[in-house]
């Protein structure tokens, strides 16, 4: 789990300078430079593709999140990776 929020850091990180290069984009653009503007639609694309790993982290943490049981009596947590149940790890 601490490698997904590593990485969710890092999305953040760029997402602060993205959204810097879009604000000095558009402050060119006022200032009347031209061509500046066929930057935008790939910032777009930058945008889209940060939402997009984002979702798939979300997704991540949700299915690492079901996979944890607790099988000893000690109650230390175990990931499985496995579509399996717990009821499926016990012995009989």
């Amino acid at each position: 789990m601490g490698g997904v929020g590593f990485q969710q850091a890092f999305i953040l990180v760029f997402s602060f300078f993205a959204v810097k290069f879009h604000r000095t984009i558009l402050q060119l653009a006022r200032q009347g430079v031209e061509d500046i503007s066929r930057a935008m639609p790939l910032l777009y694309a930058v945008y889209a593709v940060l939402l997009l790993i984002t979702v798939r982290l979300s997704i991540c943490i949700c299915i690492y999140s079901t996979l944890i049981f607790y099988e000893d009596e000690n109650h230390l947590p175990t990931v499985r990776i496995c579509p399996r149940t717990a009821e499926q790890y016990t012995e009989p």
